[in-house]
């Protein structure tokens, strides 16, 4: 069984991916993005408390388990097909974004197809090893790439041009309602905790102390998301970039360092993260899916698994063939969706344990 400090690896990889990619972009471009951070921090921190007490009702058991003895058979696969597909949108949203961010900031003379292609092969092999080696990974990782982060903010908050009026300008306008897609992005930032349906399994007694240090966290994260580009590139400058936390690296130097460009540090911490965070994605998705529908024996599961992952390579080569305003109008779409899905899970969470009180 492993220690509960592996479900904090879950929430920190999770918010590092999100906070960079999808975040920023939404938020510096809807209304009242600033009093949506403060929801979407109330969110996600109930969502993790209800969540983690929920599943501790079901010590050792994944989602397919839990659900099994409370509806028809065919209605529990529909309702694993529907969260895999979750699971697996997470990991191609993202890998997507990073072949995006790769060819545009890196390497704009290696076709998209090619980057896609060596991405993929490593992810396919990585999401299919065991739950356990998958944790050790992410916090290895995480061992490695949170001092990066933190360089890089520093470096950005010691700019001679990061503008303080501008971040003022931003705190004394924020009265404006906030927008739905704002509040389901930021809170995106927290969705860590719904690993559970797969890790669960692996934890003895899991039991999430000092809550409010994962608020405050996850409140400081979203404010330098949202703040940081618009105080190096202005509120309207920023609302016309793609990858605002990108451009901003791209932005500054690193003075007497044997690389100048800091984008290329960011990179290097943005690029492992996202493909930790794909293959954590795509192993829980490819475990319900495996728990739910295949046997695991025999040559059958084999072939069945390897034409599942075809699908998976086959969905992320057709976003990758999209244009930038279709694929960014399906993650919004689908980052609208997916809290709705969560507090659904979590209902549906809520419902096993009183059945399971009953029996």
């Amino acid at each position: 069984m492993l220690n509960n400090r592996y479900f904090y690896y879950l929430l920190i990889l999770n918010g590092l991916v999100n906070s960079v990619n999808f975040v920023p972009r939404i938020l510096v471009n809807k209304n009242g993005s600033l009093i949506a951070i403060f929801v979407a921090v109330v969110i996600g921190t109930l969502m993790i408390i209800f969540t983690t007490k929920a599943m501790q009702s079901f010590p050792g058991k994944e989602l397919p388990e839990i659900l099994e003895p409370l509806f028809p058979k065919f209605i529990n696969k529909g309702m694993i097909l529907f969260f895999s597909l979750h699971w697996y949108l997470f990991g191609a949203i993202t890998l997507v974004s990073l072949v995006d961010i790769t060819h545009r900031f890196i390497t704009p003379d290696v076709n998209r197809l090619m980057l896609a292609f060596g991405l993929l092969a490593l992810v396919i092999f990585a999401c299919q090893v065991e739950s356990y080696s998958v944790l050790v990974s992410i916090e290895t990782i995480l061992i490695v790439n949170i001092p990066i982060f933190l360089y890089f903010i520093i470096k950005i908050f010691s700019n001679e041009f990061f503008s303080w009026d501008t971040i003022r300008e931003v705190v004394t306008d924020a009265a404006d309602m906030p927008h739905y897609t704002a509040i389901a992005a930021a809170s995106f930032i927290f969705t860590g905790y719904i690993n559970l349906v797969v890790f669960n399994r692996l934890f003895k007694d899991l039991k999430v102390k000092k809550i409010w240090i994962i608020a405050i966290s996850g409140l400081l994260l979203l404010l330098a998301a949202y703040l940081i580009p618009i105080g190096i590139n202005g509120i309207e400058g920023v609302k016309h970039q793609v990858y605002p936390w990108l451009t901003t690296a791209d932005s500054n130097r690193i003075v007497f360092f044997i690389i100048e460009r800091l984008l290329f540090i960011y990179y290097l911490f943005y690029i492992t993260v996202a493909v930790a965070a794909t293959v954590l994605y795509w192993h829980v998705g490819l475990r319900l899916l495996q728990t739910s529908f295949f046997k695991k024996t025999g040559k059958k599961f084999n072939i069945k698994n390897l034409l599942l992952l075809l699908i998976f390579v086959a969905g992320t080569f057709f976003l990758i063939q999209l244009d930038q305003f279709n694929f960014m109008k399906i993650t919004d779409w689908f980052i609208r969706v997916r809290l709705i899905s969560e507090v659904l899970l979590l209902l549906m969470l809520f419902y096993a344990v009183r059945r399971a009180k009953k029996a």
